[in-house]
């Protein structure tokens, strides 16, 4: 699966320690383009070394079709880095992880609730993939959550299942 961050999400999880850790799932390819790039100005180390170890792969604005960013930021009023994550999913294969609840709304709209994830669904396939335990997984929610993150309220047992 290939999959575009959004701010929301590498702030969630930034803040709970585990955004290193979501990196090597397996199967999956981790993307973050310029504009989201630039909103997460405070986790720049951890994007950087994430691109320095080949686990996230910089996006290319130059790439989208002409004018696409501009009608989509029109039409959804979304910020720019989930504006361009938009952008980039409409002309490819790409899921989006994001965090902010106007913007998983209309993403699902736009492209499908299928190519729609977040900083819990990729900590939940972490566990699956024992890259973390159930236990450690909520541990970073609630970090997260104590951090200011907006996150649903989800019982201990989320990551269990």
């Amino acid at each position: 699966m290939n999959v575009a961050f959004d701010a929301a999400a590498i702030i969630n999880l930034t803040n709970g320690d585990v955004f290193e850790k979501v990196l090597v799932l397996p199967s999956h390819t981790f993307f973050v383009g310029p504009q989201v790039k630039e909103e997460c100005a405070r986790q720049i180390e951890h994007l950087d070394k994430g691109i320095e170890n080949g686990r996230l792969t910089e996006l290319d604005d130059s790439k989208l079709p002409s004018g696409l960013f501009v009608e989509l930021l029109q039409e959804h009023g979304l910020g720019l880095g989930e504006t361009e994550c938009l952008a980039f999913a409409k002309v490819g294969s790409l899921t989006i992880a994001s965090d902010d609840r106007q913007a998983r709304r209309e993403i699902a709209q736009e492209i499908g609730v299928t190519r729609l994830t977040g900083s819990l669904g990729l900590m939940r396939l972490c566990v699956q993939a024992g890259i973390m335990s159930p236990s450690e997984a909520f541990a970073a929610y609630e970090k997260m959550k104590l951090c200011g993150g907006f996150l649903p309220d989800i019982p201990p047992t989320f990551f269990s299942n």
